[in-house]
């Protein structure tokens, strides 16, 4: 029995004992303590049914309490569950972004003559996983701490891009880049990386923080619905 069924016939019977004692004082010989059985029973009716009501009205605010409590929790699960999902897809492109990008500044500092054609070929790619953090982006609310964290491989990602676009339109338009203009790219790709490898850091750390977070709701759940 809850305590809230104890508490309810507690201030029950303390209402009986007092409406008994009332009526002891003013007993005479008109009926039982002064009253009527009838009207005994109609007052002691009476008392139950707001006593009940009372209880009734309680009852169902605290389960409406306890509704919103749930809901709110299932939101920030939901929300919490999403964000890991999302911050893990952001890490694999940067991982993706940060591995091409090495290879291309491999590639830029060596004697091979393919230079204008490694750019040509990886400068689409970079282009399009900026495309693909800026999708995830937009799966965030504003303000989300995963929101920022897109910005900040999206930002190095773009800069990789940006660096080799002039070098790319050189090449399109039919001029040969020379030394300087390789270094100018691989520079900035080896600057970013090492921006991307920071944030990556970063990010699987919060990535392990949330999924034991997750893991622990999931075994409160499992254990809350036993």
């Amino acid at each position: 029995m809850s305590g809230h069924l104890w508490r309810l016939i507690s201030v029950a019977g303390s209402a009986i004992a007092v409406g008994l004692l009332i009526g002891a004082a003013g007993a005479d010989a008109d009926g039982f303590f002064g009253q009527t059985p009838a009207a005994w029973v109609q007052a002691l009716g009476s008392i139950a049914a707001i006593l009940g009501a009372i209880w009734i009205a309680g009852e169902q605010s605290r389960r409406d309490d306890r509704k919103r409590i749930a809901d709110r929790e299932e939101a920030e699960f939901k929300r919490m569950v999403e964000a890991l999902e999302t911050i893990t897809m952001l890490v694999l492109v940067a991982e993706r972004a940060r591995d091409m990008a090495k290879m291309l500044s491999t590639h830029l500092k060596s004697n091979t003559s393919l230079k204008a054609d490694y750019i040509r070929v990886y400068a689409p790619q970079f282009s399009e996983m900026r495309a693909d953090v800026d999708g995830l982006l937009g799966l965030q609310q504003p303000g989300s701490g995963v929101r920022g964290m897109a910005f900040n491989f999206r930002n190095a990602i773009g800069h990789m891009a940006f660096a080799m676009s002039g070098t790319l339109a050189a090449i399109d338009l039919g001029h040969a880049p020379g030394p300087e203009d390789f270094k100018v790219v691989y520079s900035a790709l080896d600057a970013d990386v090492v921006k991307i490898e920071e944030h990556i850091g970063l990010d699987k750390v919060m990535i392990e923080v949330w999924r034991e977070e997750k893991l622990k709701e999931d075994q409160r759940r499992k254990a809350t619905s036993r």
